[in-house]
């Protein structure tokens, strides 16, 4: 499958170095070639990094606060196809292992699931405070690394969930492959940022200023 976002950018990135490829290449057209001062490799390397810079970049300037980062990227936002509660959880599998934050989830009738912070999580384990006691019609759900937790744990049947996803692959958790089967997560007009970060490290790696 062609890449051709992810390839634009590695293209970019070797013209900043500056460098050429070794044979023609074209954005989506195959196989990544390897330049004359850096490998294919290297520079699918850098352009991930890049991404992840971006993405981190932004999550600390957001503050952790999702409505604020979702507005910055409304690409970043993924929804899952529903999936099976085991004992009230579910933990996060491929194909989204990508899944960085939690923003919502609804049950199989529908029913929206409250997201609570990941702190509560042993309270409503515990079930020793009516006030967060749960239902079947008002259930809860809590993030704990992979975990989603749904309360009551006695919840069963499926669930759909939306989340905060980081530019990874979705099926292995591993950085884009390019020419793989996911393309850069990221709208287009980030491509500039990401090369500019990418460039940075490159620099900065090479024991260059400028």
């Amino acid at each position: 499958m062609a890449t051709p976002k992810f390839d634009d950018m590695c293209i970019d990135f070797v013209k900043r170095i500056p460098d050429q490829f070794r044979s023609t290449f074209a954005a989506g057209s195959g196989v990544l070639p390897n330049a004359n001062l850096m490998k294919a490799e290297a520079v699918v390397d850098y352009i991930n990094r890049g991404m992840q810079d971006l993405f981190n970049q932004f999550w600390q300037s957001a503050g952790g606060d999702t409505k604020k980062f979702i507005k910055i990227f409304p690409e970043l936002i993924g929804v899952s196809q529903a999936v099976d509660l085991a004992s009230g959880n579910y933990t996060v599998a491929s194909p989204y292992k990508d899944f960085y934050k939690l923003i919502g989830a609804v049950t199989s009738a529908n029913k929206f699931i409250k997201v609570k912070d990941e702190s509560l999580y042993t309270v409503y384990l515990s079930s020793e405070y009516d006030e967060l006691v749960c239902t079947v019609d008002k259930p809860a759900i809590i993030q704990v690394n992979q975990l989603l937790a749904c309360f009551p744990q006695s919840l069963t049947g499926k669930i759909k969930f939306h989340y905060i996803k980081v530019p990874i692959s979705p099926t292995t958790g591993a950085f884009i492959a390019q020419n793989g089967t996911e393309d850069s997560p990221f709208f287009e007009h980030w491509h500039k940022a990401i090369v500019d970060s990418a460039y940075l490290r490159y620099l900065e790696e090479t024991n260059q200023t400028t």
